[in-house]
């Protein structure tokens, strides 16, 4: 039995919720395959069934789906996110850049915390229609995600402690790089970015000014070129070099195991 066999023998089909349960789609084993606008690398050799609704986000616009059942799973399927903190002063801090692909903890929504970066769609799946080996693997997808959020969390705190702006401009598209890679959506040496300086300056704890000047600098030497909606790394090994990035170690690279989604 195959992998693919082996996850959908342990799914329970979930039932129609208020004519929100997405129309059944192919089940798909490779990225290139796509169906109804869902790019199909976010669910290799899971059931599409597992859709219970897709809900689109505008620009900026705060990712609140509203209360859902308990086993309900959220995962970014198209654009990107990113999650942020307001002080009191109007200063914002971003705190993580969200890609395609990236599970959206529920908690999030009710405080409103996690903005669509352009426009964006996010899966809502029925975590509960998944029995066995396919549940038992959905759990270590989850605990991996949570321990590469750590990672990153870690990294930007390094970052914003210890690192240059040149460094921790570096570091956080070396980053990216890797998250993108490994879905394929890095194409050739480019990958669609829709995070503006201003953004970029959230994350880093810069002044959109000093981002600015720094990517002028990178650019010049041959590392970085950010212009709209979209990076590109000429390559990526001076990049990594730059930014102090090791992908294997800090884990970024293909994940092993079974994705069920």
């Amino acid at each position: 039995m195959t992998e693919d066999e082996a996850m959908n023998a342990h799914i329970v089909r979930p039932a129609r919720l208020g004519g929100l349960h997405s129309a059944a789609l192919p089940i798909a084993s490779s990225r290139s395959v796509s169906a109804g606008g869902i790019d199909r690398d976010i669910l290799p050799g899971a059931a599409a069934d597992m859709i219970v609704e897709m809900v689109t986000f505008g620009d900026r616009q705060p990712i609140a789906v509203g209360p859902r059942p308990a086993e309900y799973l959220c995962r970014l399927a198209d654009g990107w996110a990113y999650r942020e903190h307001i002080l009191r002063n109007g200063a914002r801090q971003i705190t993580d850049v969200l890609v395609p692909g990236d599970l959206i903890p529920a908690a999030m929504f009710a405080r409103r915390e996690t903005i669509a970066c352009g426009a964006a769609r996010v899966m809502i799946l029925s975590e509960g229609c998944l029995q066995g080996y396919a549940a038992k693997a959905l759990q270590h997808m989850k605990a991996r995600a949570r321990e590469a959020e750590l990672r990153m969390l870690r990294a930007r705190l390094v970052s914003l402690g210890r690192r240059d702006a040149r460094t921790r401009i570096a570091h956080l598209f070396a980053e990216l790089h890797a998250r993108l890679d490994r879905s394929g959506r890095v194409a050739g040496d480019t990958f669609a970015c829709p995070l503006t300086q201003e953004q970029v300056a959230d994350v880093l704890g810069l002044t959109p000014v000093h981002v600015n000047r720094t990517l002028q600098k990178l650019r010049s030497e041959g590392l970085l070129t950010l212009s709209r909606r979209s990076a590109f790394i000429p390559d990526i090994g001076r990049l990594r070099a730059a930014a102090g990035f090791d992908a294997e170690d800090e884990e970024y690279g293909e994940a092993s195991g079974y994705d069920p989604l």
